[in-house]
């Protein structure tokens, strides 16, 4: 496909959700899907200090996170440029604007990070993963953004509140994890109780320990119970685990944890149901539990692994 990634179209195209499986997978591999991902997914952090959004946010929400619609040919596209320049511009405004204002810390492809907050919680950022917190406010206040996927140790106090694009997490002193990423958002309580309300709810869910909460696509709270003998999220000891999820969000954690670039058949979006881990210091072992338990094979070339029948 012809690189034309900085034309209007395109990106309108992109964020209104119109474009041709081959041009995102095309697109997703670019470095300028990079760039321009960064910004959307630094919108997450436009929010309200109230659990109720703004209509006008939300109305950027979804410019930035638009449902998959089918494609329509001969379409008009330039009122969708219109709004992917106005949304690419208020979002650059903004990230570059509050920069100074906010604490981020992040962890980098194939590494963990651990933070400690201002009034003594802990979190520890999976890799490719980030926070923003205002230092100066935190002691009162008590709320962060999340990008990625994280793990809370929580110091007892004020209630603590975890915002993120899939919606808002809220705590007194407990342990949980939040997970967000790529239109689906789970919550995992260890220790205490946590209250979740998705971006598109109007009523706020509670997980006792052992609970573990999801949401894909804005769709319906799904719930199942934790390992009892889990004390906290695998990744923590150097392993990611897995139990009946989407093929495609494991080969997305392996990338990652390995800071490769996995190719694979598109048939293999369809799995839906994996369960199981790899190991986060042996690429060789990690992508046999994976790619052998479906049946397919791989080869590694570099920082680029094929998967094929």
């Amino acid at each position: 496909m012809e690189n034309n990634y900085n034309e209007d179209t395109f990106l309108a195209r992109w964020l209104s959700g119109d474009l041709s499986e081959a041009e995102r997978q095309t697109f997703e591999a670019s470095e300028e899907y990079r760039a321009y991902q960064k910004i959307a997914e630094a919108s997450a952090e436009l929010r309200s200090p109230e659990w109720q959004k703004a209509a006008g946010w939300e109305a950027l929400e979804q410019q930035m996170n638009p449902k998959p619609k089918p494609q329509v040919r001969r379409r008009q596209l330039w009122p969708y440029a219109v709004a992917a320049a106005t949304v690419l511009l208020l979002i650059a405004f903004w990230f570059w604007g509050s920069a100074s204002q906010l604490t981020r810390v992040g962890a980098e492809l194939a590494e963990q990070k651990q933070v400690a907050l201002p009034d003594g919680s802990q979190v520890w950022l999976n890799a490719g993963s980030e926070i923003a917190y205002d230092a100066t406010a935190f002691a009162s206040s008590r709320q962060l953004n999340l990008r990625g996927e994280a793990y809370f140790e929580v110091a007892r106090g004020s209630q603590f509140t975890v915002r993120s694009a899939g919606g808002a997490v809220r705590v007194l002193g407990t342990r949980f994890v939040v997970y967000d990423r790529e239109e689906k958002i789970e919550v995992r309580c260890y220790a205490g109780k946590v209250g979740l309300r998705l971006a598109a709810a109007a009523e706020e869910a509670v997980l006792l320990p052992g609970d573990r909460f999801w949401s894909e696509g804005g769709r319906a709270i799904q719930r199942a119970k934790l390992d009892p003998e889990a004390a906290g999220p695998a990744w923590r000891a150097g392993e990611s685990r897995f139990d009946l999820v989407a093929l495609v969000e494991v080969i997305r954690e392996l990338e990652r944890q390995y800071r490769i670039e996995v190719q694979y058949p598109p048939e293999l979006a369809e799995i839906n149901d994996y369960r199981g881990g790899f190991p986060h210091d042996d690429l060789e072992t990690a992508l046999k539990l994976v790619f052998s338990a479906v049946g397919y094979q791989y080869r590694i070339d570099q920082n680029r692994i094929e998967v094929y029948r």
